[in-house]
């Protein structure tokens, strides 16, 4: 998943890309590696994804970080139910 919102100040965008992997050793890799797997996550997305990837290795506020999530079944996500993430 790709996000986007706004942080308050002016000419400024804050990205999230989310994705999947079996690899917690990611966490401990360099940027360098870091932004490979992302780039690699994200290949083929059109749109904006391109340019944003592109931007990331400007970027003096890079943040990687595993994010947890609770597996849902579908009775438990018939009503209201929160995600929790890990910090």
């Amino acid at each position: 998943m790709l996000y986007l919102f706004g942080s308050g100040a002016p000419n400024r965008l804050t990205v999230g890309f989310s994705f999947a992997t079996a690899s917690p050793a990611l966490d401990r890799c360099s940027r360098d590696e870091q932004e490979n797997a992302v780039r690699t996550a994200f290949s083929g997305f059109g749109g904006e994804a391109p340019r944003l990837l592109e931007a990331m290795s400007e970027a003096d506020d890079f943040y990687f970080s595993e994010e947890l999530r609770p597996y849902v079944t579908r009775n438990q996500a018939a009503g209201r139910h929160a995600d929790l993430t890990g910090s």
